[in-house]
């Protein structure tokens, strides 16, 4: 074989090593000091949250009996970037191999309000961004980063309470 054959094999293995790599990127806002979170429950009151999957709702309330309510809310926006341009890439071999399409971006915005008799008393909010290159073998789409990004808002959540409420034991 020659050099030529020989370096043409090298290049071929060195790009299927990479064949099927995606970058992802998980961002949340506010950066809060990861401390110990408290175990207990710190607010309680009427648990006002309109989905069904109760995994997401922050761990620091609990449904009890008092004059707050506590309403949470979540957001889920995806976003494609050059998903029109995929039919250009048809023609490009790279693909094969797992070079990128586009990116797809998953926005998750948490909000828990604390009302006192109607009216707003505290708010806690956190967002998560998760960015995923797209490539022929993962397209995205997949509920795992939304999954990931709803329990990361949830702990965000979880520990600006416990912070808040462990300054006011001080």
């Amino acid at each position: 074989m020659d050099k030529y054959g020989k370096a043409f094999i090298l290049f071929l293995s060195i790009i299927l090593m990479f064949t099927g790599c995606a970058t992802s990127t998980i961002i949340v806002k506010p950066d809060v000091k990861d401390t110990h979170v408290s175990k207990k429950s710190l607010l309680s009151g009427t648990i006002d949250y309109d989905k069904t999957n109760k995994d997401y709702l922050p761990t620091m309330i609990e449904k009890g009996n008092t004059n707050l309510t506590l309403r949470y809310r979540y957001t889920v926006k995806y976003n494609t970037e050059g998903v029109e341009h995929d039919a250009l890439n048809l023609f490009n071999p790279l693909l094969f191999v797992g070079f990128p399409l586009s990116e797809s971006d998953l926005l998750v915005s948490g909000k828990l309000t604390v009302l006192k008799y109607g009216k707003v008393i505290e708010t806690y909010e956190s967002s998560c961004v998760a960015k995923d290159t797209r490539n022929l073998f993962d397209t995205g789409g997949s509920s795992e980063d939304r999954k990931k990004c709803l329990l990361k808002i949830r702990y965000n959540i979880d520990t600006q309470i416990s912070n808040k409420y462990k300054k006011r034991e001080r």
